[in-house]
């Protein structure tokens, strides 16, 4: 049986906060790269555009930040791994089309 949060967490998904993810990822990068993130982030929640969104995901995926952005979104993330699991069966083929970091993508290959 599918654990979800067991399955997220051995991806190196912790449950969070978004600060707990900023602090985490500040440690992480240099000065420069940090004055970037914050500025492509606040750029994206500002002025919502495909621009903003491109540059501030495109620098997250560029320095493998994926997993920390989304710890704020753990319990989603299980809900949907658990919701998902439920309904499908092994030997399927599934097409995922998404803007996802694709941890979804990760539990359910693993499985089904």
């Amino acid at each position: 049986m599918l654990d979800a949060e067991l399955e997220l967490k051995a991806l190196g998904l912790l449950p969070g906060t978004w600060d707990e993810a900023q602090r985490d990822i500040k440690g992480w990068l240099s000065p420069e790269d940090w004055t970037k993130f914050s500025r492509y982030h606040g750029n994206f929640i500002q002025y919502r555009s495909e621009e903003t969104l491109n540059r501030f995901y495109g620098f997250v995926f560029s320095h493998n930040l994926q997993i920390e952005i989304n710890r704020q979104r753990f319990g989603r993330l299980c809900a949907i791994v658990k919701t998902l699991s439920k309904t499908l069966e092994s030997n399927l083929s599934i097409l995922d089309i998404g803007a996802g970091s694709g941890i979804i993508a990760r539990v359910i290959q693993k499985y089904f």
